[in-house]
C-alpha cells in the first residue's frame, strides 16, 4: 500500500512538473522529488510516467579495421555526449573499432551519422597528409599523431556545441529531457558494459598540429534530408 502510495506520489509530482501553470523553480523542484522517490523506492520510469511512447534501442556502425578508424575512440563520447545518447566502444585504436549508440531514434539516427561522417573525413584527410622526407616508421606514426589529434579536435567542438544547445534546440522541454535521460541512464546500467580505456601515445608534434586544424576545418553541419527530424545541427 506504502508503495503504491509513494508511486501515485511520485506520479503526481511529475505531472506538477510538467504543468505549463507551474514556474520554472516549481517545475524543477516536483521533478527532482519525483526522481528522489523513485530512487528510494525502485520505481521505474515507465511504471510513473507510463510513457512508453518511445524505446530505447541500439545502432551499430561497421566495424573499422586499424588506423584511421582507431583513432574514433577518442571522439566517441562527444558524439555521444551532443547526441544524447550511450555509447559502446569495441575494439582498440591500434586495430580498429566498431561503436554501438543507445538511445532515441532520431539521437541515434544522428550519432550513427555523425560516427560516419568523421571516421570518414579522418581516413580522407589521414591519407592526403605528407609528413614529410622522414623514414617510413616515422611517417607512420606522425600520420597517427595527425588521425588522433583531429579527433580529439572535433570532439572538443562536439562538447562546446552539446553545452550551447537548449531544450528547445534539442526539440523538448527540461522535464521530459530529464525522464529520457534517466530511462537511458538505467537502460545503458543495465547492460553491464565495460568502458573504452585511453591509452598513452606517442605524439609527433607536426602530424598533431595538423590534425587539429583538419579537425577545426571539418564541417560537422548535417545536410538536410527528407528521410525525417533529427537533431539539428549548428552551422559552421
Amino acid at each position: 500500500m506504502a508503495q503504491r502510495s509513494m508511486k501515485e506520489r511520485a506520479a503526481a509530482l511529475m505531472a506538477r512538473a510538467n504543468d505549463p501553470a507551474s514556474s520554472e523553480a516549481e517545475a524543477n523542484l516536483c521533478m527532482q522529488k519525483a526522481m528522489d522517490l523513485m530512487s528510494k523506492f525502485g520505481f521505474t520510469m515507465e511504471e510513473v510516467s507510463g510513457d512508453q511512447a518511445e524505446e530505447i534501442g541500439a545502432s551499430s556502425t561497421p566495424w573499422t579495421g586499424g588506423r584511421p578508424g582507431g583513432a574514433m575512440v577518442f571522439v566517441q563520447n562527444a558524439i555521444a555526449a551532443f547526441t544524447n545518447t550511450r555509447g559502446a566502444f569495441r575494439g582498440r585504436p591500434s586495430s580498429g573499432s566498431a561503436m554501438t549508440y543507445y538511445g532515441y531514434g532520431a539521437e541515434r539516427d544522428l550519432a550513427v551519422w555523425l560516427h560516419g561522417h568523421i571516421l570518414n573525413a579522418i581516413k580522407v584527410e589521414s591519407a592526403s597528409y605528407d609528413p614529410g622526407p622522414y623514414s617510413p616508421a616515422i611517417r607512420a606514426k606522425d600520420r597517427k599523431s595527425f588521425a588522433i589529434f583531429m579527433a580529439r579536435r572535433i570532439a572538443q567542438r562536439l562538447y562546446a556545441m552539446s553545452e550551447t544547445l537548449d531544450d528547445a534546440g534539442r526539440g523538448t522541454g527540461t522535464e521530459v529531457m530529464i525522464v529520457k535521460n534517466q530511462k537511458l541512464d538505467e537502460h545503458f546500467e543495465s547492460l553491464c558494459l565495460r568502458k573504452a580505456i585511453n591509452r598513452k601515445i606517442s605524439v609527433f608534434s607536426e602530424g598533431a598540429e595538423a590534425g587539429k586544424q583538419a579537425g577545426e576545418n571539418l564541417s560537422l553541419h548535417r545536410p538536410v534530408t527528407g528521410q525525417g527530424a533529427t537533431l539539428a545541427l549548428p552551422s559552421n
